[in-house]
């Protein structure tokens, strides 16, 4: 591996098998790199992409020419990133049609842009993205990462070569979070995660410590029956983070699942119960945020008692 790339060592060998690729010949013209969410697929694509445009005589990304701290800075003129805009959650049609208008300009050049989360385009954004994959102009490679590749159109994943991402072993995922969020804190992140590192390391950059301890400490403490619900709802509540509260539920019941010592039907119906509300979360516009946690954390109060 070159000395450039930093890579977790979960990606280390996907990345050589995909350098070896390169270096036999020109890159396909669209990769889908799939894979669970938060374990660093926009990181390797980003190898990928600095590879293709590295202008090293031998395989790249060499970190030191000129294209490598372009693509580095996030200013290469042959690199695009598009992603949902701040404030979307979704890669909107326009985004996408002026990056295709951008690329058309300069067919010649080799051009990477890395699409991510690709399932995040909308359906007319979708559908004028397989247009240029349907009819590629030049040397264009796109990069596609998905958390979720069932979710993009069967006629975009026949049209990409895909490379299928495997987590990594909770030692590999708490070596590389160690150094970078401390040992105590480290292990509670990926718990959060869901033994995501790339998720956790997120939290761990947008929540105070102590927050993610308290949160962690009085999750625990309903679990086992030993909090007010509508108390520890408020604080939820204040957290300001729905989703992080609902991945604190789900990693302290399979905390509790692991021990033992809760009565099967009672953990279970609560881990549906997190299940269901997440879904709702996702995809029910106008849900009451204090009302979703105040029920959910009655529900839950003692259904896994130490």
């Amino acid at each position: 591996m070159s000395p450039a790339v930093d890579l977790p060592r979960w990606l280390e060998t996907p990345w050589a098998r995909l350098a070896a690729m390169l270096g036999a010949g020109p890159a396909p013209h669209a990769l889908l790199l799939h894979g669970p969410a938060g374990i660093g697929k926009r990181r390797l694509a980003e190898t990928i992409a600095g590879a293709i445009l590295c202008t090293a005589p031998s395989p790249g990304p060499c970190g030191a020419c000129r294209s490598c701290h372009l693509v580095n800075a996030g200013s290469h003129p042959d690199f695009r990133m598009l992603i949902p805009d701040e404030g979307r959650s979704g890669i909107a049609i326009g985004s996408v049609r002026e990056l295709i208008d951008d690329f058309n300009l300069a067919a010649e050049r080799s051009r990477v842009a890395i699409v991510s989360p690709a399932e995040s385009m909308s359906q007319g954004a979708a559908n004028a993205f397989l247009k240029t994959l349907e009819e590629p102009a030049g040397a264009v490679v796109f990069l596609l990462t998905s958390d979720a590749p069932g979710r993009l159109p069967a006629t975009i994943r026949s049209r990409c070569r895909k490379v299928a991402l495997a987590p990594p072993t909770p030692c590999d995922a708490l070596a590389w979070l160690e150094p970078k969020a401390g040992a105590p804190l480290a292990g509670r992140l990926l718990e959060l995660a869901g033994g995501a590192p790339f998720t956790a390391l997120a939290l761990r950059d947008s929540h105070d410590e102590k927050a993610l301890t308290a949160l962690h400490s009085e999750t625990a403490a309903l679990l086992g029956g030993r909090a007010d619900p509508l108390e520890v709802a408020e604080r939820w509540r204040k957290t300001g983070d729905g989703g992080l509260v609902l991945s604190a539920l789900f990693a302290a019941l399979g905390v509790a699942a692991r021990r033992g010592t809760a009565d099967p039907d009672r953990l279970f119906a609560a881990v549906d119960d997190v299940l269901e509300t997440r879904r709702q979360w996702l995809e029910v516009p106008g849900l009451s945020e204090q009302l979703v946690l105040e029920g959910l954390a009655i529900r839950c109060a003692g259904a896994a008692p130490a």
